[in-house]
């Protein structure tokens, strides 16, 4: 097969975009004289003490009031406020104009106090003035955050559904445990695009790609890489050009392909069909429909962690193909306004064909349409997409034709990166034969710059109608420089596959992602050992699940802490107690915990006990579980090291402190490594108001530990806080990253490493692309490798942090203010002569203007004081720099 390879064109455009830009919500201003849906947004009309149109959640006008004092425009501003209580307290307003279908912008100026942080949602509800409650009671559809400490404006667009009779607007803070003052002002809701019917709406079968005719596009896999698990087959197919079928599935104990996002209607009944065989008869499989929270008017990868099954069935499958039906009923009102559907398999029962894939409303039709669409199939031979820095780097691209007719294809190219670069590539043409695949053609995409980026390939037909739109991302970046066990590396990683007995459907992780994840300079993995699945009846052990995690860990250079629990244990358990609980009988568990050291002792560096157990145990019988846990390991080697109190902030700061107090006043000497998992903000290291810190200080205890960070992430797509992108994760990773650090915290274990149960928390996109978050950690790992934080320090909103290292100095620092600053680079000298080198997040130099914003900036310095003599030079230009919005 000939391959044509193609060279980017002007892709250089890209490296004019030097700065680091700060993350809001971007504004598009709307023309004058749009309407607003809003009928009071500017809180200038009053009604009592109150803004008219405008009621209050969990409050009253001590919490959430006009206020005069600050303001954007006119008398007003909202002002929302809120004291440690845990509670939220919002000010709602319907939204009064809209039409189901039309695309609107919400657009809103906000500031904080430095403190909080505010946050919108547009939620949707049955009955006029029926939204009650906590925000997570309403039904939030959308919803964005924001933190400036200027006055700054923000906005977002949304679809507006059909599935709900009113929409309204919540204002409030991100998080029902932050205090502090938020204000809002000029509210706007204006409509942007009328009403249109989505194309895919049109045709009978709402699943796209249901025959694979263009590859896995629109489909993916519950846990893994779709490709490891899933083959495309041609000599065997119910219909079309090919079937998938199923692969490699010893290394899953199960798997299940699956559709993106659906828009549905609610009350309206579906028929979910697909056509499979099987390779012996008798195989089962199921059939499942799925509620997502993806949004309604796109089809785009299904997020389906903390939904519901609409509907699920099982079925025994022949050696020929036949066909199997779901019929769902979508309620009304329902919670979710699309569905996902899938197929899955457990790998015990063979190979499994899935063909002719269909999703529709009512009764499918007796002859379902052709598929007579064109399109392109893209695909990396590199795993994860992940490319080098000034290497060739190349994906693959086919035209496919499922017409009748000869298809003549132009492919228009684009490559966005994260911070808002954008070039243009050599656009492709493609004649295709009728009902088959043209050849792979190679194209070539630029890597002379890190990152995280996403080509788009737009498919236009001859006539220039716009037929189809693939996107695929990648990332370029050095991969961490080491080899073996790396004790002085900050960076680890919190794994799923020791849930394998209970979750039954945690991901095996190959060996291609454990090298990845040591290249992206993960040193360290914490994963779990339950007690319950290890031993799940007294003096019954099974090692074999455990005995490949730790054997695999050890072989890819990644050095493990085990975590002791017990998970999903059934209440009438040998052990006794309730599940997740802390053991019933101490000496049981003392004589099991050290068969398990035993067993371990050569691949398990230390054990963390129990998970998380301030949300469920008191605090003295913990402690007597990691007295009875430290006993047990040192008896099998002194060495094996105990970690606790795996401390998570349980929103009542009261009863934190006197448990801390209890577990460290009666097992103080039996911890090694003090450990928390800072996913709520009093908990990060670096805050004056740790509560670990702070008792650990009264009691004399503090600095006699390692602290860790033995879990931390945040969501993409979060229900639990709110709304996140990748670029906000960015920042907020990174920066506190060298907060922990420049505190004194030694390792950071991010949640979690594979796309698995906790869906919008891993460290990988679905096919295994790493974060940007990721990337930049793979510069940081290599940047602060065996460094020492020397001092940070805030001088004119800018935070500077310090490093030593063996080669010479390193400051990294971020303008973490209301001003950004704007400064060439080669005039960064001092009176002395003393220069630096400064690079991006991603460990891109940079050579022209740089913009310092939330997101680090890194300076290398020769040595500490030509580095002390650059920041004071900074300090001054930042002082002296005129103020703006970020």
């Amino acid at each position: 097969m000939r391959v044509c390879e193609r060279r980017w064109k002007n892709l250089t455009v890209m490296t004019v975009a030097l700065t680091v830009v700060v993350f809001v919500a971007q504004p598009l201003i709307a023309e004058k004289g749009d309407r607003n849906s809003m009928t009071n947004g500017g809180f200038e009309l009053l009604t009592g003490d109150k803004p008219a149109d405008w009621e209050y959640l969990n409050s009253s006008r001590k919490y959430v009031f006009c206020d005069e004092s600050e303001k954007h425009e006119g008398r007003f501003a909202l002002c929302v406020s809120q004291r440690d209580e845990g509670k939220w307290r919002l000010a709602v307003s319907p939204i009064r104009e809209w039409q189901p279908g039309a695309q609107y912008e919400l657009s809103w100026w906000g500031k904080s106090d430095g403190v909080a942080a505010g946050q919108v949602w547009i939620c949707g509800h049955s009955e006029e003035g029926k939204v009650t409650g906590t925000v997570r009671e309403a039904k939030k559809l959308h919803s964005s955050g924001f933190s400036s400490r200027d006055w700054t404006r923000y906005s977002l667009r949304f679809t507006a559904p059909a599935d709900w009779k009113h929409l309204s607007l919540m204002l409030g803070h991100q998080k029902a445990t932050s205090v502090g003052k938020v204000w809002i002002d000029d509210v706007a809701v204006v409509a942007v695009a009328p009403a249109a019917v989505s194309r895919v709406v049109k045709r009978a079968n709402l699943l796209q790609n249901g025959d694979f005719e263009f590859g896995f596009d629109h489909w993916t896999s519950l846990h893994g890489l779709i490709s490891q698990v899933f083959v495309l087959d041609s000599t065997n197919h119910a219909r079309g050009l090919c079937s998938v079928r199923t692969a490699n599935l010893d290394r899953w104990s199960k798997n299940t392909l699956r559709s993106y996002a659906i828009p549905v209607e609610h009350g309206r009944e579906y028929v979910f069909t697909v056509a499979m065989k099987a390779a012996r008869k008798g195989a089962r499989v199921d059939l499942e429909v799925r509620g997502t929270a993806a949004p309604w008017d796109v089809n785009q990868e299904a997020k389906v962690n903390k939904t519901v099954t609409v509907a699920k069935k099982t079925f025994a499958l022949g050696t020929q193909w036949q066909t199997c039906e779901v019929r769902v009923q979508i309620p009304r009102p329902y919670p979710y306004p699309a569905v996902t559907v899938g197929v899955s398999v457990d790998a015990s029962q063979g190979d499994v064909w899935v063909d002719d894939c269909y999703f529709g409303a009512g009764p499918r039709p007796a002859a379902p349409e052709a598929c007579e669409t064109s399109g392109i199939e893209i695909v990396s031979s590199s795993f994860g997409n992940v490319f080098r820095p000034n290497t060739p780097a190349v994906v693959h691209l086919r035209g496919v034709n499922c017409a009748t007719t000869v298809a003549a294809l132009t492919v228009g190219f684009r490559v966005d990166d994260d911070f808002g670069g954008s070039a243009q590539g050599q656009a492709l043409r493609l004649t295709v034969q009728p009902r088959s695949r043209g050849p792979w053609q190679a194209i070539r995409l630029d890597t002379s710059r890190r990152g995280h980026f996403r080509l788009t390939a737009e498919v236009n037909d001859a006539q220039g109608k716009l037929l189809a739109t693939q996107t695929l991302d990648y990332a370029v970046f050095s991969p961490v420089a080491g080899k073996g066990f790396d004790d002085d590396s900050f960076f680890g990683i919190v794994g799923e596959r020791g849930m394998d007995p209970f979750w039954n459907n945690a991901p095996s992780y190959s060996g291609e992602v454990l090298s990845l994840l040591r290249d992206l300079g993960v040193r360290w993995v914490r994963d779990w050992f339950p007690w319950n699945a290890i031993e799940p009846k007294e003096g019954e052990f099974h090692w074999a699940s455990h005995d490949a995690l730790v054997r695999d860990y050890r072989e890819h250079g990644l050095r493990l802490v085990g975590t002791i629990t017990r998970y999903y244990a059934p209440n009438n358990h040998w052990q006794g107690g309730p599940r997740f609980n802390i053991p019933g009988d101490m000496a049981k568990f003392k004589k099991s915990f050290a068969e398990i050291v035993r067993r371990y002792r050569d691949g398990v560096w230390g054990w963390e006990v129990w998970n998380e157990p301030a949300y469920f145990a008191e605090a003295a019988p913990y402690a007597d579980t990691v007295r009875a846990a430290w006993e047990a390991a040192k008896a099998v080697d002194p060495k094996i090291k105990i970690l606790a109190p795996s401390l998570v902030s349980t929103h009542d700061p009261a009863r934190l402190e006197p448990w801390i107090r209890t577990v460290f006043g009666k097992a103080k000497d039996c911890v090694d490594v003090v450990t928390l998992h800072s996913y709520h903000r009093n908990l990060e290291w670096y805050e004056p108001d740790n509560p670990l810190a702070k008792v650990l200080k009264e009691m004399g205890l503090g600095g006699r530990h390692p602290v860790w960070n033995s879990e931390w992430g945040m969501q993409s797509t979060s229900e639990w806080f709110t709304d996140r992108s990748d670029k906000e994760i960015l920042t907020t990773m990174t920066r506190s990253y060298l907060k922990c650090i420049s505190a004194g915290q030694q390792k950071y274990f991010w949640f979690c490493a594979v796309p698995a149960v906790w869906d919008g928390y891993s460290v990988f996109y679905d096919r295994f692309v790493p974060r940007p978050n990721m990337i930049a950690q793979a510069w940081m790992a290599e940047l602060l490798a065996r460094a020492v934080p020397a001092g940070h320090s805030v001088a004119n909103d800018l935070e500077v942090h310090r490093y030593t290292t063996p080669s010479g100095a390193v400051a990294a620092f971020w303008f973490n203010g209301s001003r950004q600053a704007a400064i060439e680079v080669k005039t960064m000298k001092t009176s002395g002569g003393a220069e630096a080198e400064f690079f991006d997040i991603f460990g891109n130099p940079l050579t022209q203007q740089l913009v310092i914003s939330p997101v680090p900036v890194y300076a290398r310095a020769k040595s500490l004081p030509d580095a002390r003599a650059l920041l004071d030079r900074f300090h001054a230009l930042i002082k002296a720099s005129p103020s703006s919005p970020p």
